[in-house]
């Protein structure tokens, strides 16, 4: 159970990692938006608890620098579903 908490927290971080970095890059253009950092932290979450429930060994260094990689992927992949169907509805 602890090694599944720490998959989460894990992937939390990733995704609070990913959010920042985001900011980092846009934020000439953009203003901080807690919505967003939050977003990904809550993808961050769910990636680190797939990671628990597939039993993905926790190397600390290969699962933070994965989680913060398939965070992103699973962000861009939601967002453009989204952004593809939006429009139906």
């Amino acid at each position: 159970m602890m090694e599944f908490l720490m998959k989460i927290g894990s992937g939390i971080i990733a995704g609070m990692t990913w959010s920042v970095t985001g900011y980092w890059k846009n934020k000439k253009y953009e203003d901080f938006d807690w919505y967003r950092f939050s977003r990904a932290a809550v993808l961050g979450a769910i990636v680190g608890a797939a990671y628990g429930a597939f039993n993905v060994p926790m190397d600390a260094t290969m699962t933070y620098l994965t989680q913060i990689g398939f965070t992103g992927l699973v962000e861009n992949i939601l967002k453009g579903i989204y952004r593809k169907f939006s429009s139906w509805f």
